[in-house]
């Protein structure tokens, strides 16, 4: 839970969650953030779904939830709404070259290309971006996607933040990439030659 406003009654939250079996996913997992004071009172709350594939950590990150007052605590509510079996598949090799920060018009932006080395052209690929500090504490988190994302093409990502993230307080950043492969219409018509998911 990051504060991003003086007041206290904003807040980015990031949540991990992990999928162990190697073979069952979730396409449809729905989830609640709430937001607690120091009482345990819910002061702010987000819904909204994802989905994880067999044997993946995947990060889930909402922006600007407000609350009525400061909170201290987030609890996670997760309902899996069904699950489905992938098959012999692999998770999209998807490359990461040349991410860094900047500062522009008084702004913090990080950006980075993005290669899609699979024989797959994908709809819609989601961008996590988690900057740590050197006690490896996530300091700000956003998000982005890349549409229409052909196969063997490289692309930029970037994404923007309302203020500076101070340089000296970034270690490291770490981008993250998801491909919903439950979805057929995930896919795309063009593609080079590679063989099809099994369901």
């Amino acid at each position: 839970m990051i504060q991003t406003d003086k007041s206290g009654e904003q807040y980015d939250v990031l949540v991990l969650i992990q999928d162990t079996d190697p073979d069952w996913g979730v396409p449809d997992l729905k989830y609640t953030i709430n937001l607690l004071n120091k009482l345990g009172n819910v002061v702010g709350s987000k819904s909204g779904s994802t989905y994880i594939l067999p044997q993946e950590e995947k990060s889930i990150v909402e922006i600007g939830i407000t609350t009525e007052g400061k909170a201290e605590k987030v609890e996670v509510e997760l309902d899996i709404a069904e699950v489905q079996k992938l098959k012999d598949y692999k998770r999209p090799d998807i490359q990461l070259r040349g991410v860094m920060h900047d500062v522009e018009r008084g702004k913090s932006k990080v950006k980075g290309q993005v290669f899609n080395n699979s024989p797959y052209s994908f709809d819609k690929v989601e961008i996590n971006i988690i900057i740590y500090n050197r006690e490896n504490v996530p300091i700000a988190v956003n998000y982005t996607n890349l549409d229409g994302f052909l196969s063997e093409s490289e692309r930029e990502f970037s994404a923007l933040w309302t203020d500076v993230i101070p340089e000296d307080e970034i270690d490291r950043i770490v981008v993250e990439t998801y491909v919903d492969l439950f979805k057929m219409s995930t896919f795309m018509n063009s593609y080079s030659s590679g063989g099809s998911l099994e369901y």
